[in-house]
């Protein structure tokens, strides 16, 4: 996995993309914008259009970043719409009409009626000619923009925002102006996770974070899914945070969950993951009855696989042998409130590929072992026995997610 920190709006990000994103998504797409803008022979302007959630603004440090390290690829210079919200002061002097009542403009901040799309317009066919001018940013702590904030003049620039490809009146027209568009889209209940942990972050209490992104952010979020336009480059964001080109994995085929009030972020799926030190794994086993065994297992942060031990054979490597699709769900202990018998328990359950790996992959049987051991002890001398005496006996299981859902239940 290929780290990544940036500052976004005051909040500290740490994201993460797959080597896979990285050499076969992102490095060809720069590869891409340079030479379109070589034949072009001057200024190229690229829209990237996706819902509130979906680490757009995060995605773009990452490729500016990717740019200038890279060689043989045009530096891209990075831009947003958000600068473009009307100023506070109108938003809280106008109301309009949501869900059959009227509200202040200003509690519905961030939906395509409270940005001023003339102003964008007009400015993005300056960027669009090529011309060197001011650009706005949106100040959180102001609550404002900020005119000129930033000199627009790279001859490669990314535009990000929600609506550059929005199908409605007078925002459809804004992609004429752009030279290449790119959308991202991911699952509404995945977005709905990102956007309360994004709020809790900013000091919130948890129950007004999922009050205001149910009555605000959610709204945008279906917007955006429900009437954007297609793009050049489409990419899917699946329930772990990986981004993919479009049709290459679907991970819409999976249930949504019901009882969605009781599911839980991505991010606390993984510190179950990472934290807890077994689970269950399920296969397709003999005459395709379902076979679940409790396993010990590692997550590895570096690439998002879980691992195993276990015996070179035996029922489930036969099953896995023959269906590669498998389950594993984890639990952790579970707490208690104050007054209250009964527990509250997160359990996470990832729907994955699985793989035996080969005997001659001994570095990354060594890496296995030595997770596993490190998960349970310090114990330096019988990690040594382990490797010399446990490891050659042992086969190795790798798992790669393609889904991953969790959530909080109470026994009650």
């Amino acid at each position: 996995m290929v780290e990544h920190h940036a500052i976004i709006n005051g909040i500290s990000v740490n994201a993460k993309y797959s080597e896979k994103s990285v050499n076969e998504i992102f490095i060809p797409l720069l590869k891409r914008l340079t030479q379109l803008q070589q034949e072009k022979g001057k200024r190229i302007l690229v829209m990237l259009a996706a819902p509130p959630g979906a680490g757009k603004t995060t995605l773009l440090t990452f490729l500016e970043k990717l740019s200038r390290e890279r060689e043989n690829v045009g530096e891209i210079q990075v831009i947003g719409m958000d600068g473009f919200h009307r100023r506070q002061e109108y938003l809280l002097n106008h109301d309009i009409l949501r869900n059959g009542r009227r509200v202040s403009m200003v509690e519905i901040k961030g939906a395509p009626v409270t940005f001023d799309l003339e102003r964008l317009t007009a400015s993005v066919k300056k960027v669009a000619a090529g011309e060197i001018c001011g650009w706005p940013v949106y100040d959180r702590l102001l609550h404002n923009p900020v005119e000129n904030a930033v000199c627009v003049d790279g001859s490669i620039v990314l535009l990000e925002g929600n609506y550059l490809l929005l199908d409605e009146e007078g925002w459809r027209d804004l992609s004429a102006y752009a030279d290449y568009t790119i959308s991202i889209q991911a699952d509404e209940e995945f977005l709905k996770s990102r956007l309360i942990d994004r709020k809790l972050k900013t000091g919130v209490a948890k129950e007004s974070a999922m009050q205001f992104v149910d009555f605000s952010d959610m709204a945008n979020v279906r917007i955006c899914l429900e009437k954007t336009k297609p793009a050049d480059l489409q990419l899917d964001i699946d329930a772990c945070g990986e981004i993919m080109q479009r049709g290459e994995k679907n991970q819409y085929m999976f249930r949504k969950m019901r009882r969605y009030k009781q599911q839980i972020s991505t991010e606390e799926c993984l510190q179950i993951l990472k934290e807890q030190p077994r689970g269950v794994l399920s296969v397709l086993g003999d005459d395709d009855y379902p076979y679940g065994i409790p396993l010990d297992h590692w997550y590895c942060e570096e690439n998002g696989k879980l691992y195993f031990h276990c015996a070179k054979t035996g029922h489930k490597l036969d099953a896995i042998r023959k269906h590669d699709k498998v389950s594993y769900c984890v639990y952790d202990q579970g707490f208690r409130k104050d007054g209250d018998w009964a527990l509250n328990i997160r359990s996470v359950v990832v729907f994955c590929r699985a793989r035996i790996v080969d005997d001659a992959e001994d570095d990354l049987k060594q890496t296995i072992a030595i997770g596993l051991c490190k998960k349970f002890t310090d114990d330096e001398a019988f990690l040594q026995k382990e490797l010399t005496n446990a490891m050659p006996r042992a086969a190795f299981l790798e798992l790669t997610p393609e889904y991953m859902t969790g959530k909080l239940v109470n026994e009650s």
